[in-house]
């Protein structure tokens, strides 16, 4: 919980740096490595809630799945021995919003944290569309990236005469294909596919944001212009210029493009745009209630979209390189939680 004088967070294209300082300054850390490179079990995860109960803890965070009786599972009863103990349990409230009873088996007695925007947005956007008739206004969108152009731009969706043998249509508006979860990135196109071009994509199909840009930068792009599917936008530092814009805007952008004549355009670079109407909107992708009992699920929401966080080195990977990166999801949320539990215990040691 340290205050930290500058920290920097690193994209492929950008880089920023600043003072940051954690949600309880000077708060005494402990992680439980309950994880393996392969999952996460119930049985460590239950040997980590035991053995904080003999450390004494005063608060727990978790930003695990949750299956099992809402009352019965066997994590949800390890939560309870937890609450008995004094502890304060709070967990990550899940991505699969918007939909009503998206949140899963969450017990009474954890705090289930939603993910909010706050009051920065890391704005980047379109501008100095040209070609064709009634060209589009600039448009504004999120990624943390340089800027780029002016430069051709089209629509991937119609560059399918080089698509690699497998690849679909589909795979052309997505920019991607392969098994969305299967870590690895694919390319549906070619080597050399496009120039330099600003290639506008189509989210969907389950592919990660930074699959497209990859992809993209693999075939030969200059920039990346990704369209919601009203999963959210969000924050990326995608690996060239690049930023994740409305449904709307990019259905009137997509029905400008023109593949017939060349049409240019600009992607501006990040800037920080703060203001309080920004704040305190729930995230589209965070998971929403009532819980499988009817209960009120979640119990309260927190900042969870374009959080600067420490960022965590993957099993066997050295020490080194990034430390900070900009994520988005519930379990960016309930850590803030459990930071400003952790200063009402302080404040108040003797609340149950």
């Amino acid at each position: 919980g340290n205050i930290i004088p500058e920290a920097t967070v690193y994209a492929p294209t950008a880089s920023y740096s600043h003072s940051t300082f954690r949600m309880a300054p000077h708060a005494n850390l402990i992680a439980y490595d309950a994880c393996i490179e392969s999952g996460c079990r119930n049985s460590d995860i239950i040997a980590a809630v035991n053995q904080a109960i003999i450390d004494g803890v005063d608060i727990l965070n978790e930003s695990i799945g949750l299956g099992g009786d809402t009352f019965s599972g066997e994590k949800q009863l390890a939560y309870l021995n937890a609450v008995k103990a004094g502890i304060f349990y709070t967990r990550s409230a899940g991505n699969d919003g918007p939909g009503s009873g998206t949140i899963g088996p969450e017990p009474p007695w954890t705090f289930s944290a939603a993910a909010l925007r706050h009051n920065r947005k890391v704005i980047n956007s379109l501008v100095n569309l040209s070609g064709g008739t009634n060209s589009p206004s600039d448009i504004m969108g999120e990624g943390f990236t340089a800027g780029y152009g002016p430069a051709e731009i089209v629509y991937a969706a119609e560059f399918t005469e080089t698509l690699k043998t497998g690849a679909t249509a589909e795979n052309a508006r997505l920019c991607a294909m392969g098994n969305p979860n299967d870590d690895t990135f694919e390319t549906p196109w070619e080597e050399g596919t496009f120039n330099g071009e600003i290639v506008v994509c189509d989210q969907g199909g389950g592919y990660p944001r930074l699959e497209r840009s990859a992809n993209l930068l693999e075939s030969g792009a200059g920039g990346l212009v990704l369209v919601d599917d009203g999963s959210g936008v969000v924050t990326d530092g995608h690996a060239l210029p690049g930023l994740h814009i409305y449904e709307g805007d990019g259905d009137l952008l997509k029905s400008w493009l023109d593949p017939s004549i060349i049409q240019m355009a600009t992607i501006t670079g990040y800037s920080f745009d703060y203001a309080p109407s920004h704040g305190d909107v729930m995230a589209v992708f965070s998971s929403r209630g009532p819980g499988d009992q009817e209960f009120i699920k979640p119990d309260g929401g927190a900042p969870g979209v374009s959080i600067w966080a420490a960022f965590a080195d993957k099993p066997g990977e050295p020490d080194e390189g990034e430390e900070y990166g900009i994520y988005s999801g519930t379990s960016m949320a309930s850590p803030h939680i459990a930071g400003a539990a952790a200063l009402v215990k302080a404040a108040h040691p003797t609340w149950p």
